[in-house]
């Protein structure tokens, strides 16, 4: 199972109100963590976009999908 990124691990610890360690102190992330962060950031960039394209299309489909059985419902009813 793939473990959360840095950036997810600072925006939990600002969203709890937690300060940052200090640039340096034990434990805090090195520019070389930053560094391999924001490769990976660019990335996931990428495959995002593409999810957030293919999400819509399908959102869109099933909306679509959900109006017509709700229009063929109304329709029967008036012909009733």
């Amino acid at each position: 199972m793939a473990r959360k990124g840095l950036y997810a691990n600072i925006h939990a610890k600002r969203k709890r109100g937690e300060k940052m360690r200090k640039k340096g102190a034990k434990g805090a992330p090195t520019a070389a963590n930053f560094r391999r962060a924001k490769q990976t950031a660019k990335k996931w960039g990428k495959n995002i976009r593409t999810l957030k394209v293919d999400l819509l299309q399908k959102v869109e489909h099933t909306l679509k999908e959900k109006l017509r059985k709700k229009v063929n419902k109304f329709q029967n009813n008036q012909n009733e």
